[in-house]
């Protein structure tokens, strides 16, 4: 338990609280309705009050920062939400955990060296990332806001230029300053015109994370000229909670993929059965726990009894060794003991294929998404109409962008939430410095590895 001394406030977040915003958490469906009572806060700073038994890292009377805290005299916290801060002053500790989301923002557009930067709106997550995009290396970085007194401050906080979005020939000021356009942007003002405003700004190629929480539709914005066809990449800055960076790194495109090729392509359902080719690659590492979160019983296969022991803790309901067990057998068997499979996720292909059809359930999803054991079958044609089979070819890279939002769209509703509360995690196999990036590719090039290779950059 901690007795608080100081607590942040974020405006955008309170704001949203106290007008009644039916856009208040990203891992919950949008209400309707404003719901209350509401509780604002999130980053704050106090002492150490009561510890439970089990509590390592920290004591009675210890001072610390608080995450994920709220607006309380005290407040019952995890231990893995506070942090020891010594004799940093409460007024700056309790800054801590809301400027992680600055940094966060920094990390996500891959700031390099000498890039030119732009942060509009400057509140207090706009004077932390102006401060930390200085110790980056950003030069020169430009500071935007209709205040004065904002303007002035951030001089102060590391900015080389502070202007005024209203005044006249603004963007080409920008672009003057910047020799063409800002390389990273980072908006933080959380409305349309500030996010119109920044993409005017942007150098071709550009890359802008949206740190403020844009959580009204009523605006407008011309992606054709404006992000299309100058190339600029949009990023959002919110990740799950309880999920740390490296894990985050390897959740877009794996579980993207995952929930495609299950809910979309298959519209698999609980109960269902699944059979998951390859259950010690990468994208098995999350497609056999994000099934069986979902209430799914899981089917995989593996090569040697080595690899099936290290796939254990994904929880698949039957793991069968291919070279003992012939894979058409395992199937007939699965179908006479009433588990026929109902959605088969393949990227082997190859010969086994053709073999495995006749002993599917009737209107069985087979879904092709690579061809690693060979690209030609033999298929009794027979058994794709008398069984129904549907053969689904299906890649992520090539859905429309609507398609790719949609599918985002459903993983921040349906997944986050399993995200937050560890029932789906991305398995990590290993961690290297980016240094390392051959022997990263020789791990996955030898199939050593049981989930993702993960690079980080320093």
């Amino acid at each position: 338990m901690v007795k608080l001394c100081v607590s942040s406030i974020s405006s955008g977040t309170e704001r949203a609280n106290l007008t009644g915003s039916t856009s208040v958490s990203i891992a919950a469906k949008e209400q309707k309705v404003a719901q209350f009572p509401r509780r604002g806060g999130y980053s704050s700073a106090g002492i150490i009050e009561k510890t439970g038994k089990n509590v390592t890292t920290v004591k009675v009377g210890d001072r610390v920062a608080v995450a994920n805290s709220s607006h309380s005299q005290y407040i019952v916290m995890a231990e893995k939400n506070v942090y020891p801060i010594g004799d940093i002053s409460f007024s700056d500790a309790a800054l801590y955990f809301i400027s992680t989301f600055s940094l966060a923002a920094i990390r996500k557009c891959r700031l390099e060296i000498g890039e030119s930067a732009i942060v509009m709106g400057l509140d207090v997550l706009g004077l932390a990332a102006l401060q930390l995009l200085r110790a980056a290396g950003a030069t020169p970085i430009i500071a935007v806001d209709p205040d004065p007194e904002k303007r002035e401050k951030a001089l102060k906080s590391g900015a080389d230029y502070a202007l005024n979005p209203y005044d006249e020939n603004f963007a080409a000021t920008v672009k003057k300053l910047t020799d063409g356009g800002a390389k990273v942007g980072i908006e933080v003002t959380g409305v349309g015109a500030g996010l119109n405003g920044i993409l005017d700004c942007m150098a071709r190629f550009g890359r802008v994370t949206l740190l403020g929480c844009t959580r009204v539709s009523d605006f407008t914005i011309d992606y054709y000229r404006k992000v299309h066809g100058p190339g600029i990449t949009l990023i959002g800055a919110h990740m799950p909670e309880n999920c740390s960076m490296v894990e985050a790194a390897a959740i877009p495109e794996t579980f993207a993929t995952a929930y495609l090729n299950l809910f979309i392509e298959g519209n698999i359902k609980s109960g269902d059965t699944l059979l998951m080719n390859a259950g010690a690659s990468g994208l098995a590492s999350v497609i056999i726990p994000m099934a069986k979160a979902f209430g799914i019983r899981v089917i995989t296969t593996v090569l040697t009894d080595e690899i099936a022991n290290n796939i254990k803790h994904l929880n698949a309901d039957r793991v069968f060794v291919t070279t003992k067990e012939d894979i058409a057998e395992v199937l007939k068997e699965e179908l006479e003991n009433g588990h026929p499979v109902d959605v088969a996720i393949d990227c082997l292909g190859g010969e086994i294929m053709g073999k495995c059809i006749h002993y599917l359930k009737h209107g069985v999803r087979w879904i092709m998404i690579a061809a690693l054991a060979g690209q030609k079958t033999e298929i009794d044609l027979k058994n794709i109409y008398v069984r129904n089979v549907r053969i689904i070819g299906s890649t992520l890279r090539s859905r429309t962008p609507e398609v790719k939002a949609q599918i985002l769209s459903e993983l921040v509703e349906k997944v986050w939430p399993k995200v937050e509360s560890g029932k789906v995690k991305p398995i990590i196999y290993k961690v290297l410095p980016i240094t390392e990036a051959e022997t990263a590719h020789d791990i996955l090039y030898k199939g050593q590895n049981v989930g993702k290779v993960v690079l980080t950059v320093e």
